[in-house]
C-alpha cells in the first residue's frame, strides 16, 4: 500500500465540508479511488454495433479503445489497443455514451475542477483522430458525489459523497450545461445506504425496468429491482471484492448483460456471463446464478487505471 491518506465516507464528507467552510476548494481533500475505479459501460466507438471497451493507462494519460472483435473468445475478445487521444491523466473520472446519438460513443469525464466535459466522436474511428478537438463543458461541481457510473441508456448515476444516496441524471442529448437534467431519486435504491458500497450500475437483469447493481463492504454482489415499490434485493455472488473495474455491458450480444471486471491483483481481465436467469419472481434460497460463468478475455489489464 502507497502512503496515501485514506478517508472513510463520512470522513471525507466532513472535510470536503470544512473546506468549504473554510472557503478552500473541496479539490484539496484526497479522493476515494472508487470515483475513477468502475461503474463503467461498453459503448460502441468503431461504428460496428458491438460494445468496445475505453480504459486510460496509467502513467501516461493516454486514452484507448480496446475494439470489440465480434467473437467472445478468450484474450481474443479484445485483443489490441487503439490510443485516440493523449492527455487525460488528470480526469477524475473517465466514461463512455452517445449523447450526440450518431452511434458512436463519446467521451465523458469529471476533470480536476469537478466540471463534467464531453469529447465527441469525429464519427471515424482514426486513431488520435477519432475525438473532435476541445472539450465540451457540461456541468460543473460535480465534487458533490463521490461515484459516478453509466448506464446504457444516456443515463448517469451517481452517489453522494455526504450521505450514500443513489441520484439519476438523464440526458436527451448534447446541449451544454442542460446535456443532463436535474438529479433525481430512485425510489426503490432509497430504502438502503450505499456510502460503503464499491460499485453501482444499471441493466436489464431480467426485469423489464432493470435493476441496480452493488458491491458491498463484504465483497457481496447484490442487486435492487427498480420496479416503483417492490424493494426486492437479490445477491448474486460472493468474493467481489477481489476485482474491480466493472463494465456492465452485453459482451456476447444475446440481449443480457455481462459484466467485466478486473483481478485487483493480477491484472486479469474477467468476463461474467450473464446466464439468461430472472433473479426476480421469488426469493431463493441463496445466491441467484446470474453470473455462474467467469472466462479470461485478457492479461496484463494493471497497466490501465481505468476502465469502463
Amino acid at each position: 500500500m502507497s502512503g496515501r491518506t485514506w478517508f472513510t465516507r463520512s470522513a471525507l464528507a466532513a472535510a470536503v465540508l470544512g473546506l468549504a467552510a473554510a472557503g478552500l476548494p473541496a479539490s484539496a481533500v484526497a479522493e476515494p479511488d472508487v470515483l475513477a475505479a468502475g461503474g463503467g459501460h461498453g459503448a460502441d466507438f468503431t461504428g460496428d454495433g458491438r460494445p468496445d471497451i475505453l480504459a486510460r493507462e496509467k502513467g501516461t494519460g493516454k486514452l484507448k479503445v480496446y475494439p470489440h472483435s465480434g467473437t467472445v473468445n478468450g484474450t481474443a475478445t479484445y485483443p489490441t489497443a487503439v490510443t485516440i487521444n493523449l492527455g487525460w491523466g488528470g480526469m477524475r473520472w473517465i466514461g463512455a455514451m452517445d449523447l450526440t446519438g450518431d452511434g458512436f460513443a463519446d467521451v465523458v469525464a469529471i476533470d480536476q475542477n469537478w466540471r463534467m466535459v464531453v469529447a465527441v466522436h469525429s464519427g471515424t474511428f482514426n486513431g488520435t483522430n477519432t475525438l473532435t478537438p476541445g472539450l465540451v463543458v457540461v456541468g460543473y461541481n460535480w465534487n458533490v458525489n463521490n461515484f459516478v457510473s453509466v448506464t446504457g441508456n444516456s443515463t448517469l448515476l451517481a452517489r453522494r459523497a455526504s450521505d450514500g444516496e443513489i441520484f439519476t441524471y438523464g440526458s436527451s442529448g448534447l446541449n451544454g450545461t442542460a446535456t443532463f437534467d436535474a438529479p433525481t431519486k430512485p425510489q426503490t435504491t432509497q430504502r438502503e445506504r450505499h456510502d460503503n458500497d464499491l460499485f453501482i450500475s444499471a441493466g436489464m437483469l431480467g426485469s423489464t425496468n432493470g435493476a441496480f447493481l452493488f458491491v458491498g463492504p463484504g465483497g457481496e454482489l447484490y442487486a435492487w429491482d427498480t420496479f416503483v415499490g417492490t424493494n426486492q434485493r437479490r445477491t448474486f455472488g460472493e468474493g467481489w471484492h477481489t476485482v474491480d473495474s466493472y463494465v456492465l455491458t452485453d459482451l456476447n450480444e444475446d440481449g443480457k448483460e455481462d459484466l467485466i471486471a478486473r483481478n485487483k491483483a493480477t491484472g486479469e481481465l474477467w468476463a461474467y456471463l450473464h446466464s439468461g436467469v430472472n433473479p426476480w419472481p421469488q426469493m431463493g434460497p441463496g445466491p441467484e446464478p446470474v453470473y455462474p460463468t467467469r472466462i479470461t478475455i485478457g492479461y496484463g489489464w494493471l497497466t490501465n487505471d481505468i476502465i469502463t
